[in-house]
């Protein structure tokens, strides 16, 4: 064989005894010259014939030295590279640019027959990429690629965030916004987002917010107003896109403190107060609350919606602090700054409680603590004396104040105002008190009673006094002290009948002992004569429809003599029915025995007697007391009209009567013990003892046959309705139970 490219001419190739052989190892694209002989143990024959051969081209060898021009933007690269070294026998008319990774197929991005190109379109910025080249032949194809180098892209700014929205409901001061990532991040991670915020109708946005998260919450807002947001995404490549802007309004907040607070004094004690509307908020102002500070505690003065008040009822001359809130339907605000102001100079303070200093029967000394001046000097005080008549006042310049000539033992009231250049302040509490009482001048002396063993007394009274009372007698020089205490009246007892006594009184107090009273000498009465003894029923008459009663004498009564005296006399009483006892009879005082006439039929009757004379010592009456009643019923007309017969035969006889129930019971002893009365006439004592009056048989008329008493009818007629109701309930209960 024949190798043009080493220029040896024909070298033995192949020595074998085959008819065929392969030529390997030959260059492409190359003509061979091929002669053959034969060979033997005799020696080699001539060659053959030159036979010319011609290779095929094989494909070309990679390209060399494959690398970057320059450097690789975001979304391309530039590369470059030299022929290959074997074109594999034919010339190399193109390249082709492979680009791969590690989430696709190798992809051709270039072919051309340039030994440079520039890779754009479809690169993801940020990513690596493998970049190689392929020589390309006419006969022989596409050669190998040649080495891959790595590309790196480099990132680039992310694209812009979604739009922000509200998370959550907007506060008054605050909103919380949240967004989206951008979708492209620029080949990079994003590093930051910037928030931006910009009021209504304006283009100044103003960073609020750069970092990492994807909410904030964007503060120091004011309530109820809108704002604009947008944001931007910032990798390292640099800063994107601001996304579209959102609109947010934060809510309502409780209205701002007032501002401009004054405090101005108005006429009297009184300050007006004034501020300027506060700041809504968002929502209107509904009112506004004021407060007054009281050492460390605030009172609310006042509560409404105007922009000013007036504080009332304060102290003159006195420096007062304020503070101002304002409200609305989001709540209320924060208080204003204190503000003061001083009220005008007025009238004192009223005067504190009144001390007594000292007290006489007619002056009274009494103190006071200095009041508030409010603002100008107290020039005096007046000192009233209330209720006097006239009206009494005095002026004092001190703290104390002394009043004369007042009435002993009475309380007075008194009450103090001070008094400055503005005017007259209020009165003090009213202090009552008391004068202490003068000594008392004598009681007049006076006789209530009289009696034959007793003497009653009164006098007239001296207020806030207790009495002496003496008695004496005229054989005695000394008086004794009988009674001591506050009453105006003493019963002065165990006394003598008709006997002289001489009595005095004096009045006392705490200023001491009055004068006594003049002598009053006065005289027992004379001891009035004794009552009569065993009064008693003798008989009734049936027709007259009367009764005899009896007694016997009255014994001596300590005067000369026995018996009555030739003035006394005998007073009979009689009472029908429980009523009242009326006098019937007044007779001589012999009489032992007294008719009584027209009595009532069916009426229950008491009789008493008693003697009455007059005395010899003033010529009053003197009374005894009543004997022991006796009582007795009258028989019913019924019952006289069917007696006897015979009772209308003797109607002479008045000594016999039907029975009656009697009985006898003591005197009143009011009535007894009475020892002054009108009638009675004076005289001697006369020693005189009447005789008993003679016995007098009771007869009991026999009872008409048939006849029954009122009282008997209505005994029965009672137990003849209680039989009936009683047969009446038997039936009804026996009914019941059917």
């Amino acid at each position: 064989m024949d190798d043009p490219a080493k220029g040896y001419g024909f070298k033995s190739y192949y020595n074998d005894a085959g008819t065929s052989h392969t030529c390997e190892g030959l260059e492409p694209m190359t003509t061979y010259k091929f002669r053959v002989s034969a060979s033997n143990y005799a020696g080699s024959s001539k060659p053959s014939e030159v036979a010319s051969y011609q290779t095929r081209a094989a494909p070309p060898g990679p390209p060399q030295n494959l690398k970057l021009q320059g450097q690789p933007q975001a979304f391309s690269f530039s590369a470059e590279w030299a022929p290959p070294r074997a074109t594999g026998g034919d010339v190399v008319d193109s390249y082709c640019a492979d680009i791969l990774d590690a989430e696709s197929a190798p992809r051709e991005v270039y072919r051309g027959q340039d030994t440079h190109c520039q890779v754009s379109g479809g690169l993801v910025p940020g990513k690596g990429y493998m970049f190689q080249v392929h020589s390309i032949t006419r006969e022989g194809g596409v050669g190998p690629a040649c080495k891959a180098i790595s590309v790196k892209l480099p990132p680039t700014v992310p694209g812009s965030p979604s739009t922000p929205y509200v998370s959550g409901r907007a506060k008054s001061c605050s909103v919380v916004l949240a967004w989206g990532p951008p979708e492209f991040t620029g080949g990079a991670d994003i590093a930051s987002y910037t928030l931006e915020r910009a009021g209504e109708g304006s283009t100044d946005f103003q960073p609020v917010y750069n970092g990492s998260r994807t909410t904030c919450n964007v503060p120091t807002l004011q309530p109820g107003m809108t704002y604009k947001f947008r944001v931007q995404a910032a990798n390292s490549a640099g800063k994107g896109m601001f996304s579209p802007e959102c609109l947010a309004k934060t809510g309502a907040a409780p209205p701002a403190a007032p501002a401009n607070i004054t405090v101005s004094p108005v006429l009297g004690t009184a300050v007006r107060i004034s501020w300027e509307a506060a700041s809504a908020q968002g929502t209107p102002v509904r009112e506004y609350f004021v407060e007054q500070q009281s050492d460390s505690e605030f009172i609310q003065v006042y509560r409404g919606k105007d922009l000013s008040c007036e504080v009332r009822g304060l102290k003159a001359s006195t420096s007062y602090s304020f503070r101002v809130l304002a409200a609305s339907d989001a709540g209320q605000g924060p208080w204003s700054m204190l503000s003061s102001g001083k009220t005008m100079d007025g009238p004192p303070s009223a005067v504190g409680k009144l001390s007594l200093v000292n007290s006489t029967s007619e002056e009274l000394t009494v103190s006071w603590p200095t009041p508030a001046s409010n603002g100008q000097p107290v020039t005096h005080y007046c000192v009233e004396l209330v209720g006097a008549n006239p009206q009494r006042t005095q002026t004092e310049t001190s703290t104390q104040a002394t009043l004369s000539d007042l009435k002993s033992s009475a309380a007075h009231k008194i009450r103090v105002q001070a008094v400055n250049r503005v005017g007259s302040g209020p009165f003090s509490p009213v202090l009552t008190a008391s004068t202490r009482a003068a000594r008392p001048s004598p009681p007049t002396l006076e006789l209530a009673g009289r009696y034959h063993n007793a003497l009653k007394l009164r006098w007239n009274a001296r207020q806030g006094c207790d009495y002496r009372l003496q008695i004496s007698t005229p054989e005695q020089d000394s008086y004794e002290t009988i009674y001591t205490g506050s009453s105006l009246s003493h019963k002065v007892t165990s006394l003598e009948p008709a006997s002289h006594y001489r009595l005095r009184v004096c009045a006392m107090n705490e200023a001491g002992t009055s004068d006594y009273s003049p002598v009053q000498s006065l005289q027992t009465t004379e001891l009035p004569p004794p009552p009569p003894k065993e009064l008693k029923l003798v008989s009734t008459s049936l027709c007259e429809e009367s009764a005899d009663v009896c007694w016997h004498p009255i014994v001596s009564n300590g005067r000369p003599g026995a018996g009555y005296s030739m003035s006394s006399q005998l007073e009979v009483q009689c009472m029908e029915d429980g009523g009242e006892y009326r006098t019937v009879s007044v007779g001589d005082c012999h009489t032992q025995s007294h008719t009584l006439h027209s009595l009532k039929p069916g009426t229950k009757h008491s009789v008493r007697v008693r003697a009455r004379e007059v005395s010899g010592v003033d010529g009053s009456n003197l009374h005894s007391s009543f004997s022991k009643a006796v009582t007795f019923t009258t028989p019913l007309s019924a019952d006289l009209s069917k007696a006897s017969p015979a009772a209308s035969d003797n109607k002479a006889d008045r000594r016999k009567s039907p029975k009656v129930s009697t009985s006898s019971t003591s005197a009143s002893p009011s009535e007894g013990a009475s020892s002054a009365s009108s009638g009675g006439g004076s005289g001697s004592k006369v020693h005189q003892r009447y005789k008993k009056p003679p016995k007098v048989q009771k007869s009991t008329p026999a009872k008409a046959e048939g006849t029954m008493s009122a009282d008997q009818r209505q005994a029965i007629f009672a137990i003849v309705l209680f039989v009936l109701v009683a047969v009446l309930l038997s039936v009804a209960g026996y009914l019941y139970l059917m």
